[in-house]
């Protein structure tokens, strides 16, 4: 028997409810609860310093002789933990609202390149399928 098993027993054999409640884990709600405080406090911070950041890399820019850009935009990494279902979940919503994929694909973490690429795959499987009904249906379809 383990060392904190023999603890558990001897805490019920001598009625000590109030030291196995110390010992038992906590509810998961509760321990979300208290890291929400953080994530908040983190939010809060990147809506402040965005436009400061965005100050300072224009600053940094001028001073290296690279123009400034209006369409520059300091983009926070979410830090808040999602599971995988949540997370698929709200980008199905988003899609069904109509965001481009390309979006959504980079909301998943894809890089720019892999979105090109997965763009251009996704174009030609949408072309050889509607090449493939319309042959079902006896339409020619002229190639490109």
């Amino acid at each position: 028997m383990s060392a904190p098993d023999a603890r558990i027993r001897v805490m019920f054999a001598l009625q000590l409810p109030q030291l196995v409640a110390s010992v038992t884990a906590p509810r998961p709600g509760a321990q979300c609860a208290r890291a929400t405080h953080g994530f908040e406090k983190k939010k809060d911070r990147a809506r402040t310093f965005s436009e400061d950041w965005e100050a300072v890399l224009n600053l940094a820019g001028d001073l290296s002789g690279v123009p400034a850009d209006d369409a520059l935009e300091v983009v926070w990494e979410d830090n808040e933990p999602h599971s995988e279902s949540e997370l698929m979940d709200a980008l199905t919503k988003q899609r069904s609202l109509g965001v481009p994929l390309a979006t959504i694909w980079a909301e998943m973490g894809y890089s720019p390149e892999m979105i090109t690429t997965m763009q251009d795959e996704f174009a030609k499987e949408s072309a050889a399928a509607a090449a493939a009904q319309a042959a079902a249906f006896g339409v020619d379809v002229p190639t490109a």
